[in-house]
């Protein structure tokens, strides 16, 4: 039934990103997206599954043992997940209009994507089906659209624009909290050494101070 709702949304989605990324720079996208999506959503199940064995007998244990163990688990939501990050990059501050009354800007399409699927998914009882799709293919996009892509229009790899960090995704109330978690989160694991300054390619652009104009004037053009 799910694919009546992805795959007209995944053609809409592909088409409006293939002028800005150009054909390669979308199948990059979720290239990148569905294998580091699928991967983590795998070794979670599988995780989960030897905690859940591991735990202890029951019948409710066991029917969740062997629920993990035969319920097929597979889904494009986090392809869409990904589609979305890579629309909010592109356009942060362009408005969409729901039901022809909600407006809100693109740059919450990811979180509100993924809040309203968390939703479904709790209330249908399919929440290892639906989340760790959405929750992983959102991240993964996130991740190496700002390390690692390269974009077309200004020759750089990643995103090192302030429209484009971590807590750019929640809602203004929420990132001053989720921008210190990720500041700390940045320092722990050292991300520094390969951020997108010390990485990204530009012609004539040497220092630092050259690569942030040309991401600035990467980030205007789009």
């Amino acid at each position: 039934m799910q694919i009546f709702f992805t795959l007209p949304l995944a053609v809409y989605l592909t088409h409006f990103l293939d002028p800005i990324q150009g054909q390669r720079g979308t199948i990059q996208i979720l290239i990148a997206t569905i294998i580091g999506s699928g991967t983590l959503t795998f070794l979670t199940l599988v995780i989960v599954y030897y905690v859940i064995a591991v735990a202890g007998a029951g019948s409710a244990m066991d029917k969740m043992v062997v629920s993990l163990l035969y319920t097929p688990v597979c889904g494009f939501q986090g392809a869409i997940s990904g589609m979305l990050v890579a629309v909010k990059q592109a356009i942060p501050e362009s408005e969409v209009k729901v039901f022809n009354r909600m407006r809100f800007k693109v740059k919450l399409l990811p979180f509100a994507f993924v809040l309203v699927l968390s939703i479904i998914a709790f209330i249908s009882g399919h929440v290892l089906k639906y989340i760790p799709f959405v929750l992983y293919g959102t991240y993964c996009a996130w991740f190496y659209l700002r390390y690692f892509h390269s974009m077309p229009d200004s020759g750089l790899r990643g995103d090192p624009s302030e429209q484009f960090d971590f807590a750019s995704f929640f809602p203004d109330r929420l990132q001053p909290a989720v921008g210190m978690i990720a500041f700390q989160c940045h320092k722990l694991f050292r991300v520094a050494a390969w951020t997108p300054q010390s990485n990204s390619v530009a012609t004539g652009a040497d220092d630092e101070g050259s690569v942030e104009s040309n991401s600035v004037e990467a980030t205007r053009r789009r």
